[in-house]
């Protein structure tokens, strides 16, 4: 009895097997008026092996948070990598140039809706890269937070530990090393022993350079118990690029 043997080439027909893609910029810092390339890595959007596939991504900077969609074509047949060069300009915004000042962070938006198991056919993923625009470093060190305290209502320091039912002022320093106005959300984040959020609150803001802040968030404890205040120094609520690393403070509450 002969056997007949086929052979199918599953890339012809888009039946890879699902991965999760990867967005990155090809550089951590760019020059303002330079290019930048934008790779996307996703192996299963290489649907037809006989021709260059392409995805699309959403860029924003945040001088324009309107942003723009790309095209993204692969860069060889079946390779399952996707890249497009655009221009970082700080005068206009067009096709396949995104508007941007010194001081910005530049982001972009990948959603992936082709993912394995277990996630269900319905589900997606936003996966999000960011660079920086300018020549002074890494976003970390744009606005550190130093000192987290814990005052009175009147600005006198306390030390833990504190009364149930007693208001406080979580308290840190801000200062925006950069040469530029510097927006910032500056958030406060109340963990019990658990690990558990009991209070997340926060503020936002402008820094202009140089200027130093020391802004503060208040907190009633309803129970006992050892707690954890962390401080985040973030781009916005929107955009969440640190500008510093966090700080913490451990504080006891008795009854």
């Amino acid at each position: 009895m002969a056997v007949l043997l086929v052979l199918v080439n599953t890339s012809a027909y888009g039946l890879l097997p699902n991965t999760i893609g990867e967005i990155h910029w090809n550089q951590i810092n760019y020059p303002v008026n330079k290019t930048a390339i934008i790779q996307v890595v996703d192996s299963d959007m290489n649907k037809i092996s006989n021709s260059k596939d392409r995805v699309n991504v959403f860029v924003f900077s945040d001088s324009y948070p309107e942003g723009l969609t790309l095209t993204l074509y692969e860069t060889s047949l079946n390779s399952g990598v996707f890249e497009k060069m655009i221009a970082l300009h700080n005068k206009r915004s067009a096709p396949n140039i995104l508007y941007t000042q010194d001081g910005d962070t530049i982001t972009a938006k990948y959603v992936d809706a082709t993912l394995p198991p277990p996630y269900k056919p319905t589900e997606k993923i936003e996966k999000n890269s960011t660079a920086f625009i300018g020549n002074t470093g890494p976003s970390l060190e744009r606005a550190p937070v130093s000192s987290l305290r814990i005052q009175s209502l009147h600005g006198d320091l306390i030390k833990t530990p504190i009364l149930v039912n007693q208001q406080i002022q979580l308290v840190a320093d801000l200062e925006n090393q950069m040469k530029w106005e510097q927006k910032f959300a500056y958030l406060v984040q109340i963990q019990d022993e658990n690990g558990f959020t009991v209070s997340l609150s926060w503020l936002t803001g402008l820094l202009v350079p140089s200027q130093s802040f020391s802004p503060s968030q208040s907190w009633i404890p309803q129970n006992q118990g050892k707690y954890m205040a962390t401080v985040f120094v973030w781009e916005s609520i929107e955009n969440p690029t640190a500008l510093s690393p966090p700080v913490s403070i451990v504080i006891e509450v008795l009854e």
